[in-house]
Parts: structure tokens; C-alpha cells; sequence
């Protein structure tokens, strides 16, 4: 897993995005490319969505993350590997740093996990 660092969309970048919650509202939270560098074209790229709320879900589900103004998150969070919101380019409200190879790589084992139970 590599990406160019200043690529403004690359895999493992972070975003804040308004999404559609799971009651249809919609709230601005951080979302994590998972699409591999060199596969995005444009704006066309997947994302996994982060919350503070994982504990309402299997841990199988999430990968816990550290916080910091850095990377464009907050607090402390979990990326909520079976939440793959659609994300349009007028839906980004920031742009994020990088997420480390350590936790990236975890987030495409739990995608990978996801993709074979299903």
C-alpha cells in the first residue's frame, strides 16, 4: 500500500464530509478513503465512515483510532468498516491528513473479513 503524500485524494486520506446518517439525517463527520491510490480517477473513490458510537456494534465491525488535529479527527474514534457512505465532491466540508500504514491496513483486513461473511 503506497500513495503520493500530497495526493489530495488518495487511499488512507482523511475527509469530513456531511453524510446521510442511518435515520436520513444528514451530519458532517470524518470518512476514510479505502479505494486504492492508483484505482481513483477523479472523484470517484469509496469511503469508510468514523464514529464515537462503535460499541453499538460487533467489534468485528470497527477499528478503533487515535484522534489528532493532525489527521482531521477530533477525538478519538472507530472506522465503522461496514458504513460506506456515498460521498460527493460538494459533500467535503476538509481535508484531513493521512492515516498511518498500521491503522489503514487493519481497516482493509476488516473490509476483506466484511466481504467474506457477506
Amino acid at each position: 500500500m503506497s500513495f503520493p503524500p500530497r495526493a489530495k485524494y488518495c487511499q488512507g486520506r482523511i475527509l469530513q464530509a456531511k453524510i446521510v446518517e442511518p435515520r436520513g439525517e444528514y451530519k458532517e463527520r470524518p470518512v476514510i478513503i479505502v479505494t486504492p491510490t492508483l484505482e481513483i480517477q477523479g472523484f470517484s473513490f469509496q469511503v469508510v465512515a468514523c464514529t464515537t458510537q462503535a460499541e453499538k456494534y460487533p467489534s468485528s465491525y470497527y477499528v478503533p483510532l487515535p484522534g489528532g488535529k493532525f489527521l482531521g479527527i477530533s477525538s478519538d474514534c472507530d472506522a465503522l468498516c461496514d458504513w460506506m457512505p456515498s460521498v460527493r465532491e460538494n459533500d467535503i466540508t476538509g481535508i484531513g491528513g493521512i492515516l498511518s500504514p498500521k491503522y489503514m491496513r487493519q481497516i482493509i483486513e476488516k473490509l476483506r473479513e466484511l466481504k467474506e461473511r457477506s
